[in-house]
């Protein structure tokens, strides 16, 4: 273990940064999969090892930046229900995780409206390596709240409503989310799953292992 854990590691640089032409550049994230470049999503600390690092599209001179963290997490870790004050998107690169009870799978995409709390994740029993993209990184740090609601068919937390308003549970799980309208998504299914929740499905392919590091 180490002597001062950390619960989330971030890297000091960028793995791979290559100026193309003024105002464009080619950034290559870190390899190791799930498990971090060097395995740190397997140290032995309380609660589990995290690793990140975040893309950002913007300055401090732009009105608002977008920012996109690459995030390695470890085996069943636990992150209770919580809320980002901007739209929040959740992609699946590698990996299981559960959020409420809909078990994202590799491929599969979360969008919920800002201020809406939704949770809790639980990590899957090898990990999982997502990005959490933010619409404006000034107010992605959200914060956890206590009012937490439940399914009334499986008990099983999934999300209240957003947090000024009347707290409202999700009628039903999360969906699988398939979509018999093609012309309305094309390859991919989609559907509201709540109040400001947003569940996709994509058809899962080998394409993804191009983005992995």
């Amino acid at each position: 273990m180490p002597t001062h854990a950390i619960r989330s590691m971030v890297p000091t640089e960028h793995c791979h940064v290559e100026p193309l032409t003024p105002g464009v550049s080619l950034r290559r994230l870190y390899p190791g999969g799930m498990a971090g470049p060097n395995g740190e999503t397997r140290n032995d600390i309380p609660g589990g090892q995290t690793w990140s690092e975040i893309v950002m599209l913007g300055n401090e001179q732009d009105d608002f930046i977008y920012g996109m963290p690459d995030i390695r997490m470890p085996p069943n870790q636990i992150w209770p229900m919580h809320w980002h004050d901007c739209w929040t998107v959740v992609v699946i690169l590698e990996g299981k995780c559960q959020i409420g009870d809909w078990y994202m799978m590799q491929g599969d995409v979360f969008v919920a409206a800002p201020s809406i709390e939704y949770g809790p994740l639980l990590i899957g029993p090898m990990g999982c390596r997502l990005l959490e993209i933010f619409a404006d990184l000034a107010l992605a740090p959200g914060a956890t709240g206590r009012n937490i609601m439940t399914t009334p068919r499986s008990g099983a937390v999934i999300m209240s409503s957003n947090r000024a308003g009347a707290s409202t549970p999700a009628t039903k799980a999360i969906p699988r989310c398939r979509s018999t309208a093609p012309t309305a998504c094309g390859s991919r299914g989609w559907r509201p799953a709540g109040r400001g929740i947003w569940a996709i499905q994509t058809i899962r392919t080998a394409a993804w292992s191009g983005i992995r590091g």
